[in-house]
């Protein structure tokens, strides 16, 4: 999921809801991004969800969001992630995305994958964004559910070291993180392995979403896609 016109800084729900919304026209209907947030937390409640932790990012001028909203699924150690983007610029059109969080390290990735989107044309409405946020909270246990199997699936997956290197150039080359984070990533791979007593593919994918902790919502939901497919990439090679 790239999402441009920057990164964005971290902030707090009110200054999320603070942004004004823009006045109609008649083939453009933005809504703000507090409307947005509320037919989400509508949805989440219409399935007997309930909303453990949200984070923001804001751009510059506030007119692009990107959310992230911890439910109370998964198991105890993965948990279950809603992220959603907004813009009342013509940016982007609304969407919805799932993700996971690793509990024990904190790291948390995307699917990447929009369960859902909707453009800001003259026919959108308040019901139908609810509606919108109610499809993908009906598809989000569904594709959590894959992410969580997918990231079990990749501790069965021993790394030789040179497989090891393979992995991480190939992530350098795609962008999932800049050669100056290199050392960085190294050390996060160490935390990864001595957590797990071993170097496997979850490892691997663990230390990169662990190197990207408190960088942008923006950045975070980019990166950690590049990261999956880089993964996904190396199964099917291997599987091959």
């Amino acid at each position: 999921m790239v999402i441009e016109h920057g990164e964005g800084k971290r902030c707090d729900e009110a200054a999320v809801r603070a942004i004004p919304e823009p006045e109609f026209t008649n083939t453009w209907h933005p809504f703000g991004h507090g409307k947005v947030l509320n037919c989400l937390d509508k949805a989440v409640q219409d399935h007997g969800l309930v909303i453990k932790d949200k984070s923001y990012t804001l751009t510059a001028d506030g007119k692009n969001m990107f959310g992230t909203w911890g439910l109370d699924g998964g198991t105890d150690e993965i948990g279950w992630q809603l992220g959603f983007r907004n813009s009342v610029r013509k940016t982007f059109a609304i969407g919805i995305t799932a993700g996971t969080n690793v509990f024990v390290c904190s790291n948390m990735a995307f699917s990447g994958e929009f369960l859902e989107f909707r453009r800001h044309t003259n026919q959108l409405d308040e019901e139908e964004i609810h509606q919108i946020s109610n499809r993908a909270i009906d598809q989000l246990i569904e594709k959590i559910q894959y992410q969580v199997d997918w990231q079990m699936n990749l501790r069965e997956h021993k790394l030789s070291n040179q497989d090891f290197k393979i992995l991480t150039y190939d992530a350098l080359d795609r962008g999932a993180f800049s050669s100056g984070k290199f050392r960085q990533f190294l050390n996060c791979h160490k935390e990864e392995t001595d957590l797990a007593g071993d170097q496997t593919l979850y490892t691997w994918h663990g230390a990169g979403t662990r190197l990207m902790r408190g960088v942008g919502l923006f950045q975070l939901a980019n990166q950690t896609t590049i990261l999956q497919a880089v993964a996904d990439d190396y199964l099917i090679a291997k599987a091959a």
